[in-house]
């Protein structure tokens, strides 16, 4: 958040600038005061977007999966063999490019899950 760092540094700047006597206290106090309720603003406006960012990552790699799985349980047995490279060329593209565009998840969110992974979450009988 380039919004909530700026803010914080502002407020730095009051405090050092308040201690050094450039400005009063109060001055001081009231810069930093202000900075940390932008940025507390700043804050809560952008975890609404970046939910919204995941969302639609999220959607985009469901939607991801399950042209693969109609790729390997439908398609693959009636093509070709240049044409189920070239599909799944366009598959491999898709996921490169997902991966590109998506935000890198938190630490938090990473142990999340791989819990839900080893627990047998994401382990469907159609990709067996």
């Amino acid at each position: 958040m380039d919004a909530t760092r700026d803010c914080g540094f502002v407020a730095a700047i009051a405090g050092v600038a308040g201690l050094s006597d450039l400005v009063s206290a109060r001055w001081a106090g009231l810069v930093a005061i202000i900075s940390a309720g932008i940025g507390a603003v700043a804050a809560s406006l952008g975890a609404a977007r970046i939910k919204e960012k995941a969302s639609v990552s999220a959607n985009a790699y469901r939607n991801l999966q399950q042209d693969a799985r109609i790729f390997l349980n439908i398609d693959l047995a009636l093509m070709s063999q240049d044409d189920a490279r070239e599909r799944l060329q366009v598959l491999v593209e898709s996921q490169q490019q997902l991966n590109r565009d998506a935000d890198i998840p938190s630490q938090g969110a990473w142990a999340k899950a791989q819990e839900n992974i080893d627990k047998g979450a994401q382990d469907y009988k159609a990709d067996r």
